[in-house]
């Protein structure tokens, strides 16, 4: 009973948390990064309730794009302990820091940049600032590329377990942790690709850095940098890496003497903007279906891709629920062009056509449907990116991966040495094919070839026919094998190099250009699905959240009107948040 009062008495509070703060004179912009979501959908549907403030990635670009033009924030801080992006976020990221920086100064700090490994993209990110502060005992984890993978093969011999698994083709490696001891020459091929290409776009990217060209590097002196780490904050101090080394408060107060003493968080003043629940100037107060203001809509398809609905357990990418978004986005005539971000390594590959035939349909009935790939858009998730008019990557977005894989475990012989016996009665020879509890016979495995080679065809026909290349050419970019975005760009599998924020200008430039209608007049709004209810509840932002906001009213003995309250309990949340 009391916890139930509790968790409504915690309810009360939810208005008054994390309320706007506007911009009225000179002030500093804070913006830490582990109160930033990972991911690039919808917040935490529970964490949001319980008036759980956080930034989603694409609402964090906004803060800083708005920021950029705000004449009364004189400095952006930007603080980072444990680093939540991908390589291809980090990208899109830096762009925009980067625009920042052209008009006023922008401060990193991070106590340590990883530690003894881990700070290839966090540093990244910081070579963007215009100052980069770490405190005396950190330094920057800073160690070069790579990959490290396990290889199961040879515990399945120990108890048992035959891995049947068959692919196309070569370079389909999601099989290999399974069926082999070590990486294939054709995995190592592809993997030593990609990490070249990440390392040599980083290399790039901080050649240009004021610091490199203050501490007269050279680019064989960045590589020898980004290999030969990790380092001391004094090492990277005398190397011109960084710009200071000192503790946090030391740099704050400097700061504030420097800029002003008022500072507002990215959640405030994303809320004072209206970008709090927004994406790239999304108004929520526009719904689906309730107006005739011309509008991009913005779906994020992120994770897995799996069939069937999300009945509220589990995240990922499920068909049916996207499927019936895309049927309800259908009705409403004021949207005038989709934009599409793929987050996905792939998935189910029937669930993956259900979701290509869904976006195929919408973007045939003549609305535009411009794709933008985030980290991942690999498998399953190129596939579904292939439905759409234009495909944006960022150089070092992870793609390509088109083949096809399926098998199964057979159980049989760990069974058998547990004593356990399996009887059957069938009506066919193929009834238990997919049964884990026998292996393939030969013809199992001719169907199972044929079914693999069908798909597989079927995926290579569309790519040839949206890519507009000829079938060979698109077996050759095939055969399973990963690119990365500038890769994928010279063998014509994306369109641009560019992120969410080009997709959503260029769904605005063919609206425009297509309708006659202005730039100006042009919303954007989100119909991203959110996640299961359940599965909200028991991940951790939820769980977190609602542990938090119970123990400030089982805790906090005090005025519930007194603005004191909402202070220590937004920085409780944020403390259980960064723990």
């Amino acid at each position: 009973m009391i916890g139930l009062i509790s968790v409504a008495t915690a309810f009360v509070f939810l208005h008054k948390v994390c309320k706007p703060d506007e911009v009225k004179k000179p002030c500093i912009l804070k913006i830490d990064l582990d109160n930033v979501l990972d991911h690039e959908g919808p917040q935490n549907p529970v964490a949001a309730f319980l008036g759980d403030c956080r930034l989603s990635f694409f609402q964090l670009i906004n803060v800083l794009e708005k920021a950029a033009t705000e004449d009364k924030i004189r400095c952006v801080y930007i603080t980072c302990r444990s680093y939540p992006f991908g390589m291809a976020q980090t990208q899109e990221l830096r762009k925009f820091i980067s625009i920042v920086k052209k008009k006023k100064p922008v401060y990193f700090f991070s106590p340590s940049i990883g530690d003894v490994s881990g700070g290839n993209m966090s540093y990244y990110l910081a070579s963007a600032a215009s100052h980069i502060c770490v405190q005396p005992v950190g330094g920057l984890g800073v160690n070069g590329f790579g990959i490290e993978m396990l290889f199961f093969k040879n515990m399945f011999n120990k108890i048992r377990v035959n891995p049947e698994f068959f692919g196309r083709e070569e370079y389909k490696s999601a099989i290999e942790p399974y069926t082999r001891s070590d990486m294939s020459k054709h995995n190592r091929e592809a993997i030593s690709s990609i990490l070249t290409s990440m390392e040599n776009n980083v290399a790039n990217d901080l050649l240009e850095d004021a610091r490199v060209s203050r501490g007269k590097h050279n680019i064989k002196d960045v590589f020898k940098f980004l290999r030969n780490g990790p380092y001391t904050s004094i090492e990277s101090l005398e190397m011109k890496f960084v710009d200071s080394v000192r503790l946090q408060y030391e740099l704050e107060e400097e700061l504030r003497k420097k800029f002003s003493e008022d500072v507002v968080s990215e959640v405030s003043y994303a809320k004072s903007v209206k970008a709090g629940n927004s994406r790239k100037s999304i108004k929520p107060t526009v719904m689906i279906g309730k107006s005739g203001i011309p509008c991009i809509a913005v779906m994020s398809l992120s994770g897995e891709i799996v069939g069937g609905s999300n009945r509220g357990f589990g995240n990922g990418i499920f068909a049916a629920d996207i499927i019936e978004k895309l049927e309800e986005v259908a009705e409403d005539k004021s949207i005038k062009a989709i934009v599409i971000r793929v987050d996905s390594p792939g998935g189910d590959a029937v669930a993956s056509e259900e979701i290509y035939g869904a976006i195929e349909k919408y973007r045939v009935g003549g609305v535009p449907v411009i794709v933008s790939m985030g980290n991942y858009a690999a498998s399953g998730g190129y596939l579904i990116s292939l439905a759409g008019d234009y495909i944006f990557a960022e150089p070092s977005t992870i793609t390509g991966s088109i083949g096809v894989f399926s098998g199964k475990f057979d159980l049989s012989g760990l069974l058998s040495a547990m004593g356990i016996s399996v009887d059957h009665y069938k009506l066919s020879e193929h009834t238990f094919m997919s049964s884990s509890n026998r292996g393939f016979t030969k013809e199992g495995i001719k169907k199972m070839m044929s079914h693999i080679d069908s798909t597989y065809q079927r995926f290579l026909s569309l790519v040839s026919y949206r890519r507009k290349i000829k079938f060979d050419e698109a077996r050759k970019s095939a055969k399973g094998r990963v690119w990365t975005g500038e890769q994928a760009k010279k063998l014509m599998l994306v369109d641009e190099m560019g992120g969410m924020s080009d997709a959503i200008k260029k769904a605005k430039d063919i609206v425009a250009k297509k309708d006659g209608i202005p730039l100006k007049d042009i919303l954007v709004k989100d119909i991203s699905q959110p996640e299961g209810i359940v599965s909200a509840i028991f991940d951790g932002d939820g769980m977190r959240a609602l542990f938090s906001r119970i123990f400030v009213s089982l805790v906090l003995n005090v005025d519930k009107n007194s603005q004191k309250v909402y202070m220590i309990e937004e920085r409780f949340t944020n403390r259980m948040l960064n723990h």
